[in-house]
């Protein structure tokens, strides 16, 4: 597969992924019950397969880890664990919302350093003004 398909792939698979955590995020924090959705159960899991495989498969095709690539893989589970806190109903609240919050910013941190293919992301950005 061509490594302008896989970052299609990637990136379709990025933005389905955070839409569906903050959308789970948002409905436990309205008391929703959207665990009793199959749906809303498996296609989180099946998009990240394929989101991980996708970026794994570029990996392969890039030759070497860039830095800021490493940055990205080294957040990617601080992500995972902080995300998983959050939509734990057996939590307090409290920490969900603290969890989810750091989450959000840790994620949308890591598209940052993604579309400026720096390891400071947004930050470079806005040392420069």
């Amino acid at each position: 597969m061509s490594y302008l398909v896989l970052k299609l792939l990637h990136i379709s698979c990025v933005a389905v992924s955070i839409s569906l955590y903050v959308g789970r995020w948002t409905a436990d924090r309205f008391g929703l019950q959207w665990r009793s959705i199959r749906l809303a159960r498996i296609i989180p899991h099946i998009n990240d397969t394929l989101l991980f495989l996708a970026g794994v498969a570029m990996l392969l095709q890039m030759g070497g880890i860039a830095d800021w690539v490493r940055v990205k893989l080294i957040l990617l589970p601080i992500y995972v664990v902080l995300a998983s806190i959050s939509l734990s109903p057996r939590r307090a609240p409290s920490l969900q919302v603290m969890t989810g919050s750091a989450a959000i910013l840790i994620v949308l941190f890591m598209v940052s350093v993604a579309v400026t293919h720096d390891p400071v992301g947004i930050f470079n950005q806005l040392k420069r003004h």
